[in-house]
């Protein structure tokens, strides 16, 4: 069976209920994603103030895809096909879905969304192993790579590091080749190289970077983005569907491709800094923005995409209004004995058992990924703090004023040294300024890998100096660098303060208290 959910395709004119304006709406998802016989779509501009995305809301479409479509099992935990088959979902969909699971944990890294990510995986080890040669579609290959690289800097497990090691390189040895510039196979029958293969593998593949720092995968990423570029890349920002072996180029244009190359370009840009992959994923994200102001498809890969990319480059008040004008489309059309919601947020979903689990998941995505927009915003107050550790009830101390200056944790004394100025900088980051240095927070030399120094250096509003909170628990922050996605993390060998993969621990958590 191959993505049933990818072979759909329909048009609706139908009143947006968050919009002013009626839309003629395309929508459709294949397996060549061919959409030539489409129209343009009929371009609004929407009315929309930025919307609220209550966590409340979050949780309740978390809780209820849980509900319905998880299952525990002979002592495993996974995803069904739908509410009437109770039956495992398939290799490729346990991906896409336990990614989402990963956004959930990412957007409230609590010990219980960790362990339903450690068990969704154990489980679909259990069942898949790691061979995985038989399944001869390379973009399935990317979609279970994303998530066991992502559940190893959740959780530590190497083993699904490992796992995602060996499925993308066995991937990518039998899908690149020379054939049409490069570029990866969709199938081993080598009859076309596309987006669905190419733009997920990149993904997956930064991702095994950030996991092992073997350079040999950004390589790799960098090669495939600039096939993408050369052979995909329209000049309006969307992304084309394949090149055939013949080398006729197949046209299209869906928010699930343009989507995956945001995420692909956004992440490009985080680990090299080099402009043109954020300049080409911004335009591909206002492409996104721009056709579809609500989304009638499946919308997973271009709001996490979009997510990602204003995220990590203070792009919020470009981004998340869009973002959070489809929380709130989605969240209006849901069934709400389940709080899901089909992929059409423009309309009604049905109050049907036999639809495909599948066609629910972006609808979590979306909440997960989207930061609360109109309540308050995640973070303590602006002003000046004692910064303790939840682990042992030290302060965050700088070990001098200087450039280079280190920072561990010890006994309170009141000392300038331990006392730190928060100023929000909007879209929910921050800076942390040491009021004896009058210098940043700062991950030296912008370095992405666990272990790396937090120090103080001059502020220059770069993204290593740029902090957003998330809160684990009442009273209690952990701080985020929005270069790396890793925390402030402190040793508890020596009490240092370094940058370290989130894993919920208490010496991830602070508290920030009057001086």
């Amino acid at each position: 069976m191959r993505k049933l959910i990818r072979n759909t395709g329909f048009w609706l004119a139908i009143a947006i209920p968050v919009l002013t304006a009626t839309l003629l709406i395309s929508c459709s998802k294949s397996d060549e994603i061919n959409q030539n016989d489409l129209p343009n779509a009929i371009e609004v501009q929407s009315t929309l103030k930025a919307a609220i995305n209550p966590k409340a809301n979050a949780d309740a479409v978390y809780n209820g895809f849980l509900n319905a479509f998880k299952v525990t099992s002979g002592g495993q935990t996974y995803f069904v096909n739908s509410l009437s088959d109770r039956g495992r979902a398939y290799f490729w969909n346990q991906g896409i879905m336990i990614t989402s699971m990963c956004d959930a944990y990412d957007a409230n890294p609590t010990a219980a969304r960790k362990q339903l990510v450690t068990d969704l995986l154990n489980a679909f080890l259990a069942n898949e192993g790691t061979d995985w040669t038989w399944n001869k579609w390379n973009d399935d290959i990317a979609w279970v790579c994303i998530p066991l690289a992502r559940g190893y800097l959740i959780t530590g497990n190497i083993a699904f590091r490992d796992a995602a090691a060996k499925g993308w390189n066995m991937m990518y040895n039998r899908g690149w080749d020379s054939a049409l510039g490069g570029g990866i196979w969709e199938n081993q029958d080598k009859q076309t190289k596309n987006a669905l293969s190419t733009n997920p593998n990149i993904i997956a593949g930064i991702f095994l970077y950030q996991a092992t720092n073997d350079a040999a995968y950004l390589t790799k990423c960098r090669a495939i983005y600039a096939w993408v570029k050369g052979n995909l890349l329209a000049s309006d920002g969307h992304i084309n569907g394949a090149v055939t072996s013949g080398g006729v180029l197949q046209t299209s244009d869906n928010a699930y491709d343009d989507g995956s190359f945001v995420n692909a370009g956004a992440a490009l840009y985080n680990v090299t800094k080099e402009v043109g992959y954020l300049n080409e994923s911004k335009v591909s994200a206002d492409h996104i923005k721009n056709k579809w102001p609500i989304l009638n498809q499946e919308g997973d890969a271009a709001t996490r995409g979009i997510a990602k990319l204003a995220r990590e480059n203070n792009l919020g008040s470009t981004y998340y209004p869009w973002l959070a004008n489809n929380c709130a489309a989605a969240w209006n059309n849901r069934r709400t004995d389940y709080n899901i919601t089909w992929n059409n947020w423009t309309s009604q979903t049905p109050n049907e058992t036999n639809r495909y689990c599948m066609e629910y998941v972006s609808a979590v995505t979306v909440q997960m990924v989207t930061p609360e927009q109109g309540g308050t915003t995640i973070g303590p107050n602006n002003g000046t703090y004692k910064v303790i550790s939840r682990q042992n009830g030290l302060a965050l101390t700088a070990n001098g004023t200087a450039n280079l200056s280190t920072l561990n944790v010890s006994t309170y004394t009141g000392s300038n040294s331990q006392r730190w100025t928060v100023t929000s900088l909007g879209n929910g980051n921050f800076k942390l300024i040491g009021v004896a240095s009058g210098r940043s927070i700062d991950v030296s030399g912008a370095s992405t890998t666990d272990g790396a120094s937090i120090i103080l250096w001059d502020y220059q509003n770069s993204s290593n100096q740029t902090i957003y909170f998330t809160s684990p628990a009442s009273g209690y922050y952990t701080m985020f660098f929005l270069h790396s996605g890793k925390v402030a993390d402190v040793n508890g060998a020596n009490n240092s303060v370094a940058q370290w993969v989130s894993n919920g621990g208490n010496n991830q958590q602070w508290q920030f208290l009057a001086p």
